[in-house]
């Protein structure tokens, strides 16, 4: 009897695991096949791709098989310039950030407060950070171990400040209020591309408002000021863990459509007076319609504040990728 008893609740068992795990195949089925054919939708649409987009439908990407997105998130809130990198955490899968929050050169830590070394600052986005290449090939390392190889008088330390999606305004405070206090001797920006392509707020690819660009706002501060923020994946992965390495297609799909459903309440447009106000700026300062002039005046901020402090500051442009196909401005098409 108790053999019997034991060999019915086996089977029991094993019904409601197969029927749950059919149902976790047909849930993520269905919504892979609903991501794929809406993500499809929208480069026939818009006649762009969307390989961002694509790479979380690869299985390599699944919560399930990846490391990359099952590991906690690389940027760490800060109140001041929005986010940053997270001490001791991993840029990507090839680059490593030291205990100050700093992307390190090689494989050392910095030596912040070492009085016989030249300290040099690097400020700027991605390209600075080191997108796309390891600790010994970012151009702070680089730069460190060339101006080190032609001077056996003085040694040289480059400070990595880079951030991905840094731009002007985020790196005129992070100087100001943080990096000035490191006792450097140079501060180098290499800037431009976030402040033309990441502008505010983000609409058919590039900044347009009424046809105008406008200066840029990061991100965070735009959800900490609009309470009606956009459901993200990163969210997702935040708040149910675990629920989210399995539920990986499911969840995307549910936050979609929920976004899609509250599209109107995730309008920043309609909440924010820094649109108008920089419009004003624009016509009643400046006499045009081009935010550069909001970028090289946080460059000409950050050059007398350095000058004040004794910090010699040398500036780069950095132009515009063409492969991003950023889409004109009225005023860009008519100059």
């Amino acid at each position: 009897m108790l053999f019997k008893d034991i060999k019915k609740k086996i089977k029991i068992t094993f019904f409601y695991t197969i029927s749950f795990i059919f149902i976790l195949i047909f849930l993520e089925s269905f919504s892979y096949v609903g991501l794929y054919s809406y993500y499809k939708y929208k480069e026939i649409k818009n006649k762009k791709t969307y390989t961002f987009l694509f790479e979380n439908l690869s299985i390599k990407n699944h919560p399930l098989f990846s490391k990359k997105l099952n590991s906690k998130s690389n940027y760490t809130f800060d109140p001041f310039i929005s986010s940053r990198y997270r001490p001791n955490s991993s840029y990507s899968e090839d680059l490593k950030v030291g205990k100050h929050g700093f992307i390190i050169n090689g494989n050392k830590e910095y030596k912040l407060f070492d009085d016989k070394l030249i300290k040099i600052a690097l400020l700027g986005g991605s390209s600075v950070a080191g997108t796309g290449v390891n600790n010994y090939c970012t151009i702070s390392a680089q730069l460190e171990k060339l101006i080190n190889a032609n001077n056996n008088n003085k040694k040289f330390e480059v400070i990595n400040a880079g951030i991905g999606g840094s731009y002007s305004p985020k790196q005129l405070v992070f100087f100001s209020i943080e990096l000035i206090h490191l006792d450097l001797d140079y501060v180098v920006s290499l800037d431009g591309f976030n402040d033309f392509w990441h502008s505010y707020y983000k609409s058919n690819d590039s900044a347009n408002y009424k046809g105008k660009a406008i200066p840029n706002r990061s991100q965070y501060q735009l959800d900490m000021f609009n309470k009606n923020k956009k459901f993200t994946s990163d969210d997702y992965q935040k708040i149910f863990p675990n629920l989210s390495k399995i539920l990986w297609y499911s969840g995307q799909f549910l936050i979609g459509f929920n976004n899609f459903l509250n599209k109107e309440k995730n309008n920043i447009v309609e909440n924010n007076p820094w649109l108008d106000i920089s419009i004003s700026v624009m016509e009643k300062k400046y006499k045009d319609f081009s935010h550069a002039d909001f970028f090289v005046s946080n460059w000409i901020s950050l050059y007398s504040i350095a000058k004040q402090q004794n910090i010699n500051s040398l500036f780069f442009l950095q132009p515009v990728i063409p492969i991003t196909k950023k889409k004109l401005t009225i005023p860009e098409k008519e100059s």
